[in-house]
């Protein structure tokens, strides 16, 4: 069995459960127990607070047709702090 830096065990698919996160219609896959209590509740947090996560699908689309990104198979560019 695989198991995480920290010793928990991961990939074994009986030990996590698809949650909705409080307040919204998201829904993630957490762990289950308290590891997965907190992360919802974090994630509750954040959409009450900080940035509606209902829409967050059309909120990462990029503005005016343009990424934020360069889309060039060049090497990436060195952003100027200038």
């Amino acid at each position: 069995m695989a198991v995480s830096q920290n010793g928990w065990v991961a990939n074994d698919p009986t030990l996590v459960s698809r949650r909705t996160v409080p307040g919204t219609n998201v829904g993630i896959t957490v762990r289950i127990g308290a590891p997965g209590d907190l992360l919802l509740e974090v994630a509750a947090q954040f959409d009450r607070f900080v940035q509606d996560i209902d829409n967050a699908r059309r909120a990462v689309e990029p503005e005016m047709g343009r990424s934020a990104y360069p889309q060039s198979s060049s090497a990436p560019r060195a952003l100027s702090m200038s």
